[in-house]
């Protein structure tokens, strides 16, 4: 098994084709550094769920409509990662 598939399978990364109303137990939303768009997978723009790890950030952005990211709290990957 690869690294990087033993790395998705360690924090049970999920892909999403729309926002869940509703988080697995444990997990946070979380999408790439891609600028996010309306339409998942569009431009690039990927999301998906995860258990938290250090390889991700607190968001600010309106990513699916967040306009208050503290009561929609979401994440993104880090940038040095």
């Amino acid at each position: 098994m690869s690294d990087i598939t033993s790395y998705i399978k360690k924090i049970d990364m999920r892909y999403i084709n729309s926002i869940p109303l509703k988080l697995p137990a444990g997990c946070v939303l979380v999408h790439n550094n891609v600028r996010p768009t309306r339409t998942l997978g569009s431009q690039g723009f990927r999301a998906w769920t995860q258990i938290m790890d250090d390889k991700i950030e607190p968001c600010r952005c309106n990513f699916g409509g967040c306009k208050n990211a503290k009561l929609h709290k979401h994440y993104k990957v880090k940038r040095d990662v």
